[in-house]
């Protein structure tokens, strides 16, 4: 799960480089998990483009109507990014990953003691 994030988050960064101003115009909720996912709108080359977002998160969501930076691909306009969302999964696949790693170290240190 770690690497196919980091190959995703690396394809999104090669290919979106142009950064556009977007509007957030509704927030996907999942009540159940209480997460959301933003749903954007902007405009490239005089065309609207929405962007849903497949990343979902409960930490602070965006406010509807407000503007925020996306990087989007400018060969292919209706791919976009958000490059908050890339650190968050980054951030949390990396302490997942120490946490495996502290416990197969703990775990191969006990079985050693035997």
């Amino acid at each position: 799960m770690f690497l196919g994030s980091i190959l995703y988050r690396k394809k999104k960064i090669e290919n979106c480089t142009c950064i556009v101003q977007a509007q957030c115009i509704d927030l996907r909720e999942d009540p159940v998990e209480e997460m959301y996912s933003p749903v954007y709108k902007y405009y490239y080359n005089g065309r609207e483009y929405i962007y849903a977002s497949n990343f979902s998160s409960n930490v602070k969501p965006p406010v509807l109507n407000e503007y925020y930076e996306i990087k989007i691909n400018p060969e292919h306009p209706e791919e976009g990014w958000i490059p908050v969302h890339s650190v968050t999964v980054t951030i949390l696949g990396i302490i997942f990953m120490v946490i495996a790693v502290l416990a197969a170290f703990c775990w191969l240190k006990q079985s050693a003691a035997f």
